[in-house]
């Protein structure tokens, strides 16, 4: 994952950026002992379950499975990726990028390209604002009028006109400085094949798109009067990804953590929403909502409600949007609007506390994907019910989680009469098919399988967290092999990488998540906070030992319980039965050593 920069440099990085100082900036934190715990900044909750282990300088939350380095932080609540957080923890302490590393002269450039065109946008976002306050923004300001949008909303979007003129923005940008290449690459002119350039935004309201740091990236463009697009958005380019950013997400960033978002698909309904006091509504910006975008309104809120056109595309886009959500763990509902009204429409004619009424009936996922089957039936007609039942249980189908699955399908059983199991018969497969195995059944005289596995797992976050924190014991569980006795695959690998390490050496856990997939990080970040100090390692490592190898055992005649059962052979079966005597007793002759 370090990529371009080395060990060395990136020690220095993270030792300048003290994971605690940085994570105050995103939560409140209370110190208890060498541990940190708040409120986690990447998924929002009720209950702090954020742990930092200020000397390992790792963080990770219980709640969404977040961990890893000051760097991972960064990543997760700036929504960075590995090099971007990178630069933007050493702009913060004013750290030179390594010279030797990749191209420390492109990236520059890199660096300098995007302030550059940032800079280019900002201007032009000013030269629209005041077109629309002049005289010749009189056509601009008479259609926001009508909108319901004056002058504070104005300022306080950067609302602004692109005059019907073909060198207006060009012109002032040219005086400005900048070169006709970076107006092209930024989306705001264009070039003919003649090589005339000239304005790519005419006669159009502009809505600036500022992203969460209140950068300006890019813009959109409401035409005045009739022809196509009616809505023309800049293109991508080094500052502007579509399906990263939405529309209005720096207003929603000034508030800190918020109760949810309204998901909006256009620039007027999240302004009249904004107008009318709820300030959380955002937009995707004339694309398919994304995952990356579902990301981003993690920073601030668990909770969304879609706000989409009741139209076929907008009820597809709902769907799609439910999907993602769900994927990303957010809490979705559907707002369902009256009469085919959108969200300007209702809440301009219908008024703030009507639009309160119907965030308080938004639909769960299931409700929604139910209410919208029965559109296409008189359902006071049972003769319609197979065709209804049949619809419905494919749309619920689709639903990820399988309780708001089973919700879904209550709700056609209450309308229809259907059994649960005719549903799930319907669906494709039986109920067990979706609630998962029944838990195995206990041994009289022995831990169960699931207790094992519990006490398993504790032991070898154990010996990890052991293994990290003392270079001898390191060596020691290397020499008496305790790699064989990791039950499972995940721990027993980041055992292998740990011990990797030179033996003498103490093992720097912020250098070492550097070498590690995401999912081993996650695994050593959890594993090192949650694991306290001991005074006695001597006790730990006699302790964990010994239950590694309780479990091992456990597991092994576990297993040869199972072959006795199935195993015909008389043979075999005695040298089963001998394998099972033998390994009892070697696990009683361990419990009579722990006393």
């Amino acid at each position: 994952m370090a990529g371009a920069y080395t060990d060395r440099w990136l020690d220095e990085l993270r030792s300048r950026n003290s994971i605690v100082d940085v994570a105050s900036q995103y939560t409140v934190l209370k110190q208890n002992g060498r541990k940190y715990v708040g409120l986690c900044p990447i998924h929002g909750e009720k209950t702090p379950s954020f742990n930092i282990d200020a000397d390992k300088q790792l963080f990770y939350c219980f709640g969404c499975g977040k961990g890893g380095t000051v760097i991972q932080l960064v990543m997760e609540c700036e929504h960075m990726s590995f090099h971007e957080a990178v630069e933007f923890l050493a702009r913060r302490v004013n750290l030179p990028l390594p010279k030797s590393d990749i191209d420390e002269a492109e990236l520059h450039r890199r660096q300098q390209k995007r302030d550059r065109l940032r800079a280019l946008n900002r201007d032009a976002a000013r030269f629209y604002y005041d077109t629309l306050v002049s005289p010749k923004g009189a056509p601009a300001r008479e259609y926001l009028t009508g909108r319901h949008i004056g002058g504070a909303v104005a300022r306080r979007f950067g609302l602004g006109f692109a005059p019907d003129e073909w060198n207006a923005l060009t012109d002032a940008l040219t005086r400005a400085g900048y070169t006709v290449e970076e107006m092209i690459e930024a989306g705001l002119a264009k070039k003919a094949e003649s090589g005339t350039v000239y304005d790519a935004f005419r006669n159009r309201v502009m809505f600036p798109i500022i992203d969460s740091y209140s950068h300006c990236i890019g813009f959109g463009g409401r035409i005045m009067g009739k022809g196509e697009p009616k809505y023309l958005n800049s293109p991508e380019s080094p500052v502007f990804d579509k399906g990263r950013n939405l529309y209005a997400i720096n207003l929603v960033k000034k508030k800190g953590k918020i109760d949810y978002v309204i998901l909006c698909e256009g620039y007027i309904d999240v302004i009249s929403l904004h107008n009318a006091g709820f300030d959380t509504a955002v937009a995707s910006l004339g694309t398919a909502f994304t995952a990356e975008q579902a990301r981003l309104i993690k920073r601030f809120t668990q909770n969304v409600y879609l706000s989409y056109d009741g139209d076929n595309a907008g009820q597809k886009a709902t769907e799609r949007a439910l999907a993602i959500l769900a994927a990303e763990d957010l809490k979705a509902r559907v707002i369902v609007y009256p009469d085919g009204m959108d969200p300007d429409d209702f809440v301009k004619k219908r008024g703030a506390d009507a639009m309160r009424a119907l965030l308080r009936g938004a639909l769960n996922e299931a409700q929604y994907r139910v209410e919208r089957a029965g559109l296409h039936y008189d359902l006071k007609d049972p003769s319609v019910y197979a065709d209804f039942a049949a619809e419905a249980v494919a749309s619920v189908a689709r639903i990820a989680d399988p309780i708001m699955r089973e919700t879904g399908l209550k709700l056609i059983s209450d309308r229809t009469g259907y059994t649960l199991d005719t549903l799930y018969d319907q669906m494709g497969a039986k109920r067990t098919a979706f609630q998962g195995r029944a838990n195995p059944p206990f041994v009289p005289g022995e831990p169960s399988r699931q207790h094992a596995a519990a006490s398993s797992a504790a032991a070898e976050a154990t010996a990890l967290a052991l293994a990290v924190d003392d270079k001898n014991y390191r060596v020691r569980m290397k020499q008496d092999g305790w790699g064989d006795l990791f039950a499972d695959k995940a721990n027993r690998e980041l055992f292998e990488l740990i011990c990797a390490e030179p033996d003498g050496e103490d093992v720097e856990a912020a250098s070492l998540a550097l070498k590690l997939t995401e999912e081993q990080n996650l695994l050593l970040s959890r594993v090192l906070v949650e694991n306290v100090e001991t005074a006695n390692k001597a006790r730990l490592y006699a302790d964990c030992g010994r239950s590694l190898r309780q479990n091992r055992l456990t597991d092994r005649i576990a297993r040869a319980k199972e072959r006795l059962t199935t195993e015909r052979d008389p043979e075999t079966v005695r040298a089963v039965a001998a394998e099972l005597q033998e390994l009892n007793q070697k696990l009683q002759s361990l419990k009579r050593q722990g006393g």
